[in-house]
């Protein structure tokens, strides 16, 4: 079986983690949301703890839908 690499891409309202084989080809994706808050007009604030946790939650189901003993990186 090919070696498996996953990026990660944590944006402005989710995370995902994405399993790619050695060709590139995408294996599997998951995507998790956390909240952006607005305290005020023009002000914006996100809680680092909730980037972790989705990214975790993320990684976790990227593991399951693959074969963990494959990712290289």
């Amino acid at each position: 079986m090919d070696d498996v690499v996953i990026g990660i891409d944590a944006s402005t309202t989710a995370v995902k983690a994405i399993a790619f084989a050695g060709d590139g080809s995408e294996l599997f994706q998951a995507r998790e949301t956390y909240p952006l808050s607005n305290p005020a007009p023009g002000h914006f604030e996100q809680d680092a703890e909730h980037w972790w946790a989705a990214l975790l939650s993320a990684l976790q189901q990227v593991a399951k839908a693959i074969d963990a003993s494959r990712v290289k990186a």
